[in-house]
């Protein structure tokens, strides 16, 4: 297989559960490659599902242009709802601190066990349960606190 060309390899992909992929990332020595088999119509819907257009871009789990109900829970720009609580988590197991809600953002830090983090909101989703920790830059950071399919706690919550 040549690894330094645009060509897809010929090899037979596990695509489970689906019957075809559309988009898949491959590399080899130090190149990355990603194929999508979409069109640009089909690419449009899978990044803008709703087709819905922000006059405002919104930061992740920031509230600020985000509609917040009485009940303090707001859904941000990723679609992710967020609900306001207060309160102390204490990790059992090293954690990533994050930018951005997702496994895929930038790291802040890598936290050892035992670290201890004030939070101020949290949100479930893609299979975890994320707290946001205000900083005093004014942004925040996130971690994964609780696996959301298993219920394992990362840690101890205290208020």
């Amino acid at each position: 297989m040549n690894w330094h060309s645009w060509q897809v390899p010929d090899m037979q992909v596990n695509t489970a559960p689906w019957s075809v992929y559309t988009l898949w990332q491959f590399a080899g020595d130090d190149e990355d490659r990603s194929i999508a088999t979409v069109d640009r119509d089909g690419w449009q819907r899978l990044a803008n599902p709703t087709g819905q257009v922000s006059s405002q871009p919104v930061i992740s789990g920031d509230p600020s242009g985000s509609s917040i109900s009485s009940d303090e829970t707001w859904t941000d720009n990723l679609g992710d709802t967020w609900h306001r609580e207060v309160g102390r988590f204490t990790s059992n197991r090293p954690l990533t601190l994050r930018w951005g809600a997702l496994p895929t953002s930038t790291a802040i830090a890598e936290l050892p066990a035992g670290s201890v983090i004030d939070y101020d909101a949290w949100s479930c989703h893609d299979g975890e349960v994320w707290i946001r920790q205000p900083r005093s830059n004014g942004q925040y950071g996130y971690l994964p606190c609780r696996n959301a399919v298993t219920n394992e706690a990362y840690g101890t919550f205290s208020e």
